[in-house]
């Protein structure tokens, strides 16, 4: 067992996801239900979002998320991120607002969060569902801006902030076209 974490683990440093996910499958099937494998499964989800089988991953952070006892800034951050890629941005902002609710503090959850929205405003602005976008443009913005300064992922806060308010005002300009 440890040999094969090893080399699951090499082959996810190597970002040769299909191998990854080969072997922490096997891991996780080896040791059923046992919570020792709630590490594995993280790193299964994980690499199985990197390989493209985005939506394979759902289930398990699910599945870790409903399991552990201390979940990790990390989990809620790639199985939001996870999420925002496959385009479910309010199934996100809901992941990540679990996660906040365990611990505020956490920037790089409350990023993807804000992510999310701003996501969700772009996606609403293509639909012409003016009002909806502006309003999660808004709520975007005030989310990038509370992140907290300490965190990994406040460094880009500033500029996003900046970037909502671009987007407000470009989409103002697009209604008023379409409209006019």
């Amino acid at each position: 067992v440890d040999l094969k974490r090893k080399l699951a683990y090499f082959h996810l440093k190597a970002e040769d996801w299909e191998h990854a996910v080969d072997l922490y499958q096997k891991l996780v099937d080896q040791h059923g239900d046992d919570p020792g494998t709630l590490g594995d499964r993280e790193l299964l989800a994980y690499s199985l979002n990197k390989a493209g089988r985005t939506k394979e991953a759902f289930p398990i952070y699910d599945y870790i998320l409903e399991h552990t006892e201390s979940p990790t800034e990390n989990m809620y951050y790639f199985y939001g991120s996870a999420l925002v890629d496959d385009g479910q941005y309010d199934r996100a902002i809901s992941v990540c607002n679990k996660g906040l609710q365990i611990n505020s503090g956490w920037g790089c959850v409350a990023y993807v969060r804000a992510e999310s929205m701003s996501k969700k405003g772009e996606a609403q602005q293509k639909a012409k569902s003016w009002d909806a976008a502006k309003a999660s443009f808004e709520q975007a913005r005030t989310w990038f801006g509370n992140i907290p300064s300490g965190s990994n992922c406040a460094g880009n806060a500033p500029a996003q902030v900046e970037r909502q308010s671009q987007l407000i005002d470009r989409l103002g300009k697009i209604r008023a076209k379409e409209e006019g």
